[in-house]
């Protein structure tokens, strides 16, 4: 097989005519679901890191904290932590509630949280809980 180059990703000044979308991801609020580890966790720690006002979401709170502090000795900016466990629709709806009720919007969804098991599992309400997981994220 022949060598394989890498071609550089092309970098774009920060301005309104080179920015399709129209804004820039310093001013934007980010919500990541599953950011405690993984990949949830390198998108929040990258999306602070070039500016975003970053939100992760966890199931437990101090591995949100934990999370939280490690992206902030990483790079440099703090972020906040929600308590949701998006395989039980009451903690998607109380998450809900209190998000609104603090914040006025969000700009960008990381929909990262998710399930791997190796037998099936049940939510509390009886849905699987890969499954239940999947959806309640994409109604939030």
């Amino acid at each position: 097989m022949g060598s394989h180059r890498r071609r550089p990703l092309p970098v774009r000044p920060r301005d309104s005519q080179a920015c399709p979308v129209g804004w820039d991801i310093a001013v934007a609020r980010v919500l990541v679901t599953g950011g405690t580890s993984g990949i949830g966790r390198a998108a929040a720690a990258g999306l602070a890191g070039l500016g975003a006002d970053v939100m992760i979401t966890a199931r437990d709170e101090s591995r949100g904290k934990a999370a939280a502090e490690g992206i902030q000795a990483e790079v440099g900016v703090g972020l906040e932590v929600g308590l949701l466990d998006l395989s039980s629709l009451d903690s998607v709806r109380g998450f809900a509630a209190e998000y609104a009720g603090t914040h006025d919007r969000f700009d960008v969804l990381v929909n990262n949280a998710g399930v791997m098991t190796g037998s099936r599992m049940e939510t509390p309400t009886g849905w699987s809980a890969r499954s239940g997981s999947t959806t309640w994220a994409r109604s939030c």
